[in-house]
């Protein structure tokens, strides 16, 4: 069993399901303030309840639409990133975030990593060390697969786009632009990253020398169809992000394997 190559495939996967939040910062990019394209409109967007007369309040649109995705509750979601393929459902409730995701990372040990996040337990499946349809579950004080429990609450956007809102600077409207067939509405947002990333991560302290590294502000392109989130695209610590959701509203139920499915905690996790 090849231990350390594989410990290093999952370290990656901890950070390709951080992006499914936007997390805390991006790449540099120009303020939308030089586009040359008009501040959001005043008057409502089609199919966004309540958003007439919003102005350049960009707080008021993402609690809009985070108000409109925690009712639907339930969507499926596709992460691609040049490095990561995420691909799974996630279910909202009192509690927290159920999550059951599949993740690759082309070239390496990890393809097809089975995560299953429900009732506050963390399940992993990787065929060549728990076996094929096995299970085994992580806590939060494993080191390399721990944080997997905190950062898949990331993956529901209407939490996230609730608490990262006061860190939006500007918004811009880029009209209408058709996404996968759909017809969407695109928003250009500047983010302050060090504030984004305090909101996010109110318990994580960063280096002087990591914030250091961070541009004062990132580029977030929001692609919204019918109230909700269709696409977002960003870019994290260099890296090119775009996440897809849709059925909003219609996923199935997750639930954690059932006991005959589970094993013991290989040693290659």
């Amino acid at each position: 069993m090849v231990k350390k190559p594989l410990r290093s495939s999952v370290t990656a996967t901890v950070a390709a399901l951080l992006a499914l939040g936007a997390a805390a910062c991006g790449g540099p990019g120009s303020d939308p303030g030089t586009l040359g394209v008009p501040l959001y409109s005043q008057t409502p967007l089609a199919g966004v309840t309540g958003t007439a007369g919003i102005g350049t309040d960009p707080t008021r649109l993402l609690t809009t639409l985070a108000a409109n995705m925690e009712a639907k509750g339930s969507a499926h979601v596709d992460e691609q990133t040049p490095t990561e393929l995420v691909s799974g459902t996630f279910s909202a409730n009192s509690s927290g975030t159920d999550v059951a995701v599949t993740i690759s990372v082309p070239g390496t040990q990890l393809q097809n990593l089975q995560v299953i996040a429900v009732g506050g337990a963390t399940y992993v499946s990787l065929s060549q060390v728990t076996g094929a349809g096995k299970f085994a579950q992580i806590q939060a004080t494993d080191t390399t697969l721990g944080p997997l429990l905190a950062s898949l609450q990331t993956i529901r956007p209407g939490t996230t786009f609730s608490k990262v809102a006061p860190a939006v600077t500007k918004v811009r409207d880029l009209g209408p632009v058709t996404v996968g067939g759909d017809k969407t509405e695109h928003f250009l947002l500047l983010i302050d990253s060090l504030q984004s990333h305090q909101l996010l991560n109110p318990n994580v302290q960063l280096s002087p020398e990591s914030a250091a590294k961070l541009p004062k502000t990132f580029r977030y392109n929001l692609y919204v169809k019918d109230g909700l989130v269709r696409r977002v695209q960003f870019v994290l610590l260099g890296k090119a992000t775009t996440l897809d959701y849709t059925h909003w509203g219609s996923s199935s139920h997750i639930s954690a394997p059932p006991a005959s499915a589970l094993v013991a905690t290989p040693a290659g996790l």
